[in-house]
């Protein structure tokens, strides 16, 4: 199978991931943002950290700790308000593509966000 320009093959999904909506609570006035309901469970992904010099200069602009590349199969209702939670790791949703627009696989870049 075909992605884009490069080769894809499902079996390379061999991450699970959860995809969650953000919460958002308010504790002591401040606003802080957490996992909130779950949109899809034990979702199989093919998971990619971001290197190399074009990471830098993403991490630079979005002031990120870690960058991460995902690719899971199509779910509906997911968007860039949502989060992806790997074990304990929240990652943010920074842009999706509905790959060829053929509702089959969708790439999706994330960043990592901190606690604290």
């Amino acid at each position: 199978m075909i992605i884009g320009e490069e080769p894809f093959n499902p079996g390379q999904m061999q991450t699970l991931v959860n995809l969650n909506q953000r919460s958002v609570t308010t504790t002591a006035g401040f606003q802080v943002p957490g996992v909130g309901s779950a949109i899809a469970s034990n979702v199989w992904a093919r998971w990619k950290n971001s290197h190399g010099s074009e990471a830098w200069t993403i991490t630079l602009t979005l002031a990120a700790a870690q960058l991460a590349t995902i690719i899971i199969r199509y779910v509906a209702g997911l968007d860039n308000t949502c989060l992806v939670v790997r074990g304990s790791e929240v990652w943010e949703i920074v842009s999706m593509d509905d790959i060829n627009d053929l509702h089959e696989f969708i790439e999706i870049n994330l960043k990592r966000l901190t606690s604290g």
